[in-house]
């Protein structure tokens, strides 16, 4: 029994270790989490039951785990000790905390083919790290492959090799023991060849990899004989017969992993890996706009195992064809060359820039104390940091000459020497005026920037003096001059993409300098973001989500600044967060940047603490931006991207299963239970801004409240359950009314106060006052009407931002809220109502687990919030154009 087996462990272990707990679903072995007593530390033990020990050279296999605890790679599990004692056989590694592949494949089935790729590139590095210590692992599926943060780690390697070294795959065999998982076995470890090697890991990699894109294994659907066979005999149907947007390269790449004959899979996980990098980069992974659209791979029937060398040589030459393709467009024909990595430590490392002369490469940087401007050269070097540590430094550009960098520090913009030297202010600015810039002119005579408070573009002498207004364009950032300097382009919508990847649609403009029509010429469905002008000035590169995940695209542009026909998809699978071209065109540089946030929980602290004991409510490769908790304190609501767009769902505040409510193709965000518990309110782009809309909590119905030009946001109930506030950009909170119940009417919007707040802010408990945040500061005002007054004063105090929406103390006394204070990461303040100093009551220590993003709520005994994580990192790739 499971109980007698864990008292004999406990007993074997002895007082070095303490079992806590087994967990399921471990196949032949049992698992159980314990701790380390003396470290203080989680691991975990799999034990192999008594009946099936005793059958094993406990000395070999002791030596086989040595050799694979010798294994020290990101991407896998160490194993940390072994041991037989009292009949029992068992090792011990590392507690992961994350989910299973499996798991993740049992909530979505299939993953994202940008996603996929990832996974897969990461177990491929760590087979190709053990082949070449002479470790297979033979038994490579989704449960050995685990989900932590936003990398995967490998579990289980050399347990396999150890069995079989210490009784004899024969005397398994015997035991009713399969070495490997059928579904995953490749053709010669499924006849027991004894000349299996490495190979075998190969298919395995590619079974792997043909679930995750096609959601299911290539044999299913059979009893255990008949997938052993499948595997020898039968010719796995083409992953895109299941699938059809998988690119043709990486099916390539995946079906010949699947090769009966060993010597025609690729040799090495290296192999596959890098084959896997192409795809996932354009230097292989393009699909060529306009191109003919290709036959799918016809599955083979042979019930024999073939040598299929004419498919390799074909392989050799579709890849030589791929490596030249041109991407056509109306009169422009674009080859994309060499692809390569250029910066890869953990954290952010985003907003390439690259020089005029294509040769040094500046970006922002993370640190300890925030981000920071960096340059290294593109061919190789050390990185140089060129900002100090008292400012948050960002959006670094090039002068024409590529002597000087223009950059913002906070609200002010800047200039430093490139190879270092006192920094020059060029515009100053006060929060919240801050400035986006566009650099100076080609020519170098004028300077231009964005002010994003008030919505205008400017244009100034090279120095900043004489500032002129030309255009005036909704939230404005990235700003890129053409080559002539007549026109620049400019993103309107969701400016916090550039540091945050925050989930919104985007459009980009293109304003004239010398004054006149300014033109939109995307629309504003999708996130469209980071142009730069090709070489000619007829065409812009930018960056769009429009076709799903986020790639690069070219849209021609005319002289009057219009579009030019529809946008051309340049790359698939490529998931850039912003791009730079040189000025000749030849280097494009963009950052990658995959960003995660999740809910987790913790019990309100009575005096500071750390986040230390927080709790995992929800899981998953998703980004959670808004969270809501019913005022039963049972159910929270929350958005996610884990379909990929952004939809509502629900989930008990204990954790649980979540219920998807919302199914629209267009993004919805920030939802709001009822008081009564049946509706959740929340704002959606399905009309290009936002608008507010309610929504059954059962999803049975769906009603829109407000639709009005602009953006209408963060809807909140008001105690009384019939009637939503919410906030108006650029003109104050508003308050809507519902008659008629349930499903009734709702009346016409009534502005409540032009205070332009950020959101229509937090009732309290007794129903007396409502708090808010307004430019950074922590107000409050009487709930029956009448002026604010701020809690304390942001000037005197260490706290550097106020962020999202406060939350009150179930006795109306305390509201709690996130800020940043100084250099330190976002922390959970407290502060009396009726007015004091601030304390930092919960700080988030661990840099792996931030809360970078403005949710937080509260039944009164629990904080619940969002932790997440950025990486980012920086690739360079040839463009030439014929």
């Amino acid at each position: 029994m499971s109980s007698s087996l864990q008292e004999q462990l406990q007993e074997t272990l002895g007082p070095a270790y303490r079992i806590e707990r087994e967990l399921p679903g471990a196949g032949m072995s049992r698992v159980f989490v314990a701790t380390e007593v003396e470290l203080e530390r989680t691991v975990v033990v799999k034990v192999l039951p008594p009946d099936l020990a005793a059958g094993i050279n406990t000395d070999r296999f002791r030596r086989e785990i040595q050799l694979a605890a010798k294994l020290q790679h990101p991407h896998i599990v160490p194993l940390l000790f072994a041991g037989a004692r009292g009949g029992l056989l068992y090792y011990t590694m590392p507690f992961i905390e994350g989910e299973s592949l499996r798991a993740r494949l049992s909530k979505s089935r299939e993953l994202p083919i940008p996603e996929a790729i990832r996974v897969v590139m990461e177990v491929a590095d760590a087979l190709a790290y053990a082949h070449a210590r002479g470790v297979v692992h033979r038994d490579i599926k989704p449960e050995n492959v685990l989900i932590s943060g936003n990398h995967v780690v490998v579990t289980d390697f050399g347990v396999a090799k150890a069995l079989t070294s210490a009784t004899g795959e024969t005397s398994l065999t015997s035991m009713g023991v399969a070495l490997g998982t059928p579904a995953y076995m490749a053709p010669e470890q499924a006849t027991a060849d004894p000349l299996t090697d490495h190979r075998a890991d190969i298919y395995a990699l590619g079974i792997l990899a043909y679930e995750l894109l096609a959601g299911r294994p290539p044999f299913t659907g059979l009893n255990l004989q008949q997938v052993l066979s499948a595997h020898v005999t039968s010719q796995p149907e083409a992953v895109t017969t299941h699938r059809a947007s998988v690119p043709p390269q990486l099916a390539d790449v995946v079906m010949r992993c699947l090769e009966k004959n060993p010597a025609d899979r690729w040799q090495t996980a290296e192999e596959v890996r890098a084959q896997l990098a192409a795809v996932l980069t354009p230097s292989g992974g393009m699909l060529p706009v306009r191109s003919a659209a290709r036959e799918p791979v016809r599955a083979r029937t042979t019930p024999q195992r073939i040598a299929v060398i004419a498919g390799a040589a074909g392989l050799l030459v579709a890849a030589a064809v791929l490596s030249s393709i041109a991407f056509r467009g109306d009169g422009d024909e674009y080859v994309i060359g060499n692809t390569r990595q250029i910066t890869s430590a953990s954290g952010r490392e985003m907003q390439p820039s690259i020089s005029p002369d294509g040769k040094i490469l500046a970006f922002v940087g993370e640190t300890p104390v925030g981000d920071q401007l960096f340059i290294r050269y593109v061919d190789g070097g050390r990185t140089i940091q060129l900002t100090d540590d008292t400012t948050q430094a960002g959006w670094p550009l090039w002068t024409p000459d590529g002597t000087r960098l223009i950059y913002v520090a906070d609200a002010p913009m800047y200039s430093v020497p490139v190879l270092g030297g006192t920094p020059s202010l060029l515009v100053p600015a006060e929060p919240p005026r801050w400035l986006n810039p566009a650099g100076l002119s080609p020519d170098g005579s004028k300077l231009a920037f964005a002010v994003e408070h008030d919505n205008t573009i400017i244009v100034a002498e090279k120095d900043g003096a004489a500032p002129r207004e030309i255009a005036v364009v909704p939230e404005p950032h990235s700003l890129s001059w053409s080559p002539d300097g007549s026109r620049l382009a400019v993103v309107s919508g969701n400016p916090a993409w550039v540091w945050e990847a925050n989930l919104a649609p985007s459009s980009i403009w293109i304003v004239p300098v010398a004054g006149g029509g300014v033109r939109k010429v995307t629309d504003d469905s999708y996130l469209n973001t980071s142009p730069v002008w090709t070489v000619d000035g007829g065409s812009i590169l930018f960056v769009s989500s429009r076709g799903g995940g986020r790639d690069i695209y070219r849209l021609r542009i005319a002289r009057d600044g219009s579009a030019v026909g529809a946008p051309v998809r340049m790359t698939t699978g490529l998931g850039p967060h912003t791009i730079s071209l040189s000025r000749d065109g030849r280097l494009l540089t963009y950052a990658t940047l995959v960003a995660t946030s999740n809910i987790w929980t913790l019990p309100i602290p009575d005096r500071p603490t750390t986040a230390d004991g927080m709790r995992r409510i929800t899981d998953g490769a998703q980004t959670i931006e808004g969270v809501s908790i019913s005022r039963d304190g049972k159910w929270l609501a929350y958005d996610s991207n884990l379909q990929g767009n952004s939809d509502i769902y629900r989930v008990p505040a204990g954790g649980g299963e979540p219920v998807q409510i919302t199914r629209d193709p267009a993004d919805d965000f920030n939802p709001d239970w009822s008081p009564d518990g049946s509706e959740i309110a929340f704002h959606s782009f399905r009309h290009g801004d936002r608008d507010v809309f309610v929504v059954a909590a059962d999803g049975s119905y769906t009603q829109e409240v407000v639709r009005a030009p602009g953006h209408q946001r963060g809807p909140r109930w008001l105690p009384r359950g019939d009637a939503l506030g919410y906030y108006e950009e650029g003109t104050g909170v508003f308050t809507v009314q519902r008659t008629g119940g349930r499903r009734g009417t709702w009346g016409t919007p009534r502005l409540l106060t032009s205070d332009l707040a950020v959101g229509p802010g937090a009732h309290s408990p007794d129903g007396q006052w409502i708090a808010y945040v307004r430019e950074r500061a922590l107000i409050v005002r009487p709930a029956s009407g009448g002026e604010g007054r701020p809690v304390f004063d942001l000037s005197g105090s260490p706290i550097r931002a106020v962020v999202g929406m406060p939350v009150w103390s179930a006795d109306s006394r305390t509201i709690y809220f996130q800020a940043q204070a100084g250099r330190d990461n976002v922390a959970i303040w407290s502060v009396p109502a009726a007015g004091g100093a601030p304390t930092a009551l919960v700080r988030f220590t661990d840099p792996s687990r931030q809360f970078y993003r403005p949710a937080l709520v509260s039944d009164g005994r629990n904080f619940y919030f969002t932790i997440g994580s950025r990486e980012s990192d920086i690739w360079v790739m040839e463009l030439s154009k014929k």
